[in-house]
């Protein structure tokens, strides 16, 4: 046990207290270190370089694609296609001539009238044959719907086509050719209407 013949047992210094400048700055010390320790002045060159260093081996990420509209047109119309108007014209008329050609045949089967592509009830051509009137007009049909080009030109060959067909019922059923002929005349003047409608070379 400290004696309290020096002084306080819990410091041990002396009764009268120590004003010498060497004990009270071993007492600060002791008791207070961190409140002694001097500030850092500056932040350390090694913390700076570490983060330029780090910045320099990530790059930024690039910024994200500009969003192309939905209705924003995936090409420019070519020279010989037809605008969308006049290409929802052709295709619909050529359809409404393969339609005709439909009610042709339902027709000539009720009154017992064959054209030559059908044949006689008792005696049919043959199926290719009787589907022969509807392939080319049914053939232009998707090429309008599909925006192909020169399409006027080849409504002229159907209308021509569809004129053949009419052709051969003459002396056979004049009645039948006379509605056949009306749809290649029709025909005829879509695809030269159609004309008006064509994308030309700038």
């Amino acid at each position: 046990m400290l004696s309290l013949r020096n002084g306080s047992p819990v410091t041990g210094r002396k009764a009268s207290g120590c004003r010498c400048a060497e004990c009270c700055k071993w007492f600060r010390r002791a008791r207070y270190p961190l409140a002694l320790m001097e500030p850092i002045a500056e932040t350390p060159p090694t913390t700076v370089l570490a983060t330029e260093s780090l910045q320099s081996a990530t790059p930024l990420p690039a910024p994200p694609p500009a969003p192309v509209p939905a209705d924003a047109p995936k090409s420019a119309a070519q020279a010989g296609q037809l605008t969308a108007g006049w290409s929802t014209v052709f295709w619909i008329g050529w359809m409404l001539i393969a339609a005709s050609f439909a009610a042709i045949w339902y027709s000539s089967r009720l009154v017992g009238l064959s054209t030559w592509w059908l044949g006689p009830a008792t005696e049919p051509q043959l199926i290719l044959v009787n589907l022969l009137p509807f392939t080319v007009p049914l053939a232009l049909c998707v090429a309008g719907f599909r925006a192909q080009r020169r399409l006027p030109w080849w409504g002229i060959g159907g209308a021509a086509f569809v004129a053949a067909i009419a052709f051969f019922d003459i002396d056979r059923v004049p009645g039948y050719a006379a509605i056949e002929f009306g749809l290649a005349a029709a025909g005829l003047l879509i695809s030269v209407a159609s004309f008006a409608g064509l994308f030309r070379n700038p």
